[in-house]
């Protein structure tokens, strides 16, 4: 009887120590929770604005004729009026360098509160790269982001609304623009001042800039992961067992004890 207890007491242990090393694996698994942080655009927010009677000129221009950086609102797109073209291309500047040089953006939406449309045709605002733009802005920057054609995102103004923000979310291109280290700039342009599409008419909307304040102005909202990524080379095999091995040789120990005790009684019994 006193043999049975025994035998009981040690593969109660073996299977507790095993369960053990499986949660401590199981938990040693799990990935860190994605977190999220919001930011609002600097001071140094603007928009770069050309007029000519030529639409080549006007569209591949090296510098601006103006820079609008301190109004509360900011155009994006292009227009014909009065003989001339105007072109209107926006600049956002957004401090990240808070984020975690270990995050890993999972997503991020650039959003855009209206202001004014009294676009006569729709268009795309496009987010292109803005890593070459000045802070603050100068003229050439007009003549830098001329280059800049490919999406980050894009937001159809046939959908804007002037009475809250307009969300963009941005493709992997674009979420690879965001910097860890300091400021992240964007350009935002016309779809059709991209493809160089002469305009007819007004085609361009107005959004709110920094001058409005927190709740109004251009907002960055990023999600990111700082879970350390799986190393792609095993380490060297230990001398001694890990915890999770000791586990596995529980287990076996446990199931060989089963086994040997099941053909003893098979042996009592035929006795």
């Amino acid at each position: 009887m006193h043999g049975k207890k025994v035998m009981v007491v040690t593969l109660c242990a073996l299977l507790l120590f095993g369960a053990l090393a499986f949660a401590s694996v199981s938990l040693g698994q799990q990935k860190a929770l994605a977190d999220e942080a919001t930011f609002y655009s600097t001071s140094s927010d603007g928009f770069l604005e050309i007029a000519n009677s030529s639409y080549t000129a006007a569209h591949d221009a090296a510098n601006a004729d103006v820079i609008w950086s301190a109004l509360t609102w900011s155009a994006i797109g292009q227009a014909f009026i009065s003989g001339n073209y105007q072109i209107y291309r926006n600049a956002l500047f957004f401090d990240t360098s808070s984020l975690p040089d270990s995050a890993v953006v999972t997503a991020a939406t650039l959003s855009l509160y209206g202001s004014v449309d009294y676009s006569t045709t729709d268009f795309d605002i496009t987010v292109v790269d803005g890593s070459l733009l000045n802070d603050p802005l100068v003229l050439g920057d007009y003549g830098d982001l001329l280059t800049q054609t490919i999406s980050g995102g894009a937001f159809n103004t046939s959908g804007f609304s002037v009475s809250g923000y307009n969300d963009i979310p941005l493709n992997p291109t674009g979420m690879g623009w965001i910097s860890k280290t300091g400021m992240t700039k964007f350009g935002l342009r016309s779809s059709r001042e991209i493809a160089s599409i002469v305009p007819r008419g007004y085609e361009a909307i107005n959004i709110n800039q920094y001058e409005e304040g927190v709740g109004y102005q251009p907002r960055l909202v990023v999600s990111y992961d700082t879970a350390a990524p799986t190393p792609t080379i095993p380490p060297p095999p230990s001398p001694v067992p890990t915890l999770s091995q000791w586990g596995m040789i529980g287990m076996a120990i446990v199931l060989s004890v089963a086994l040997v005790w099941s053909i003893r009684r098979r042996l009592v019994v035929r006795t």
